[in-house]
């Protein structure tokens, strides 16, 4: 712009011509077109939910029966998977969670990423916990305690803090896996603070104590949810 030419710009300033080597006009890719959005809801509704079907998968994952149906899990002979909905703030179902009896998991392609609500009755002191995927949902339910299950460590906290708001639940307890990775950093751990000030709730952390990795290992091998209980009672409750 501050640079004369023997060109100069009617809009102010003057043009240079560019001297050097030709630019070849390199086109945009194209956009490949996103998957239709699938009717996630009239899928689960016609899926199985065969109930000796419902009692094995509940032996095999070490949670009860009741806890499966809450989440309102069904079977997919179309995918030879068990489907649990994915969930929006509202409750609403926007996709659905695979998982096969390898422990393979994926969603629908077409599916929107959500979270798990079980579709109960909060009863006593409003306390969600605050877990990953579907199956530690699910332990945590067969606990006795209410819980909501974020689909990886780091996702889900907005639609999270919508639904509680709405269900007026305001303490949290989030479930950190206790893993590690080599380089010395917990992804659990981290995951669970980030979600902590990201819903910006009276909340703690929660994690079982090694070498139990998950919720669901805790319950297989006894955990109790007094044991939860009492460990949570000796920690301080913060708002960040």
């Amino acid at each position: 712009m501050r640079v004369a030419s023997e060109h100069p710009s009617k809009d102010g300033g003057w043009y240079h011509f560019f001297e050097g080597k030709k630019i070849e006009y390199i086109p945009m890719p194209k956009r490949e077109k996103a998957p239709p959005r699938i009717n996630a809801a009239s899928m689960i509704e016609r899926w199985s939910k065969d109930e000796s079907l419902i009692y094995k998968h509940s032996i095999d994952l070490g949670v009860s029966v009741q806890s499966l149906i809450d989440l309102s899990a069904s079977y997919s002979f179309e995918y030879n998977a068990w489907a649990f909905p994915m969930r929006d703030g509202n409750n609403e179902i926007i996709g659905i969670r695979l998982r096969n009896n390898e422990g393979k998991k994926w969603a629908v392609t077409g599916s929107r990423s959500g979270i798990f609500i079980p579709q109960i009755q909060i009863k006593g002191e409003r306390v969600a916990y605050l877990v990953e995927g579907p199956t530690d949902t699910a332990a945590m339910l067969t606990l006795g305690l209410y819980a909501i299950g974020r689909p990886s460590c780091n996702a889900g906290g907005k639609m999270i803090k919508e639904h509680l708001i709405k269900s007026k639940i305001f303490k949290v307890v989030v479930v950190a896996d206790n893993d590690s990775m080599k380089n010395g950093r917990r992804a659990g751990n981290e995951g669970a603070k980030k979600l902590q000030k990201e819903i910006g709730l009276s909340s703690v952390i929660w994690m079982p104590i090694s070498p139990i990795k998950d919720v669901r290992e805790f319950v297989r091998k006894g955990g109790t949810k007094q044991l939860i209980e009492s460990d949570i009672n000796s920690k301080v409750w913060q708002k960040l």
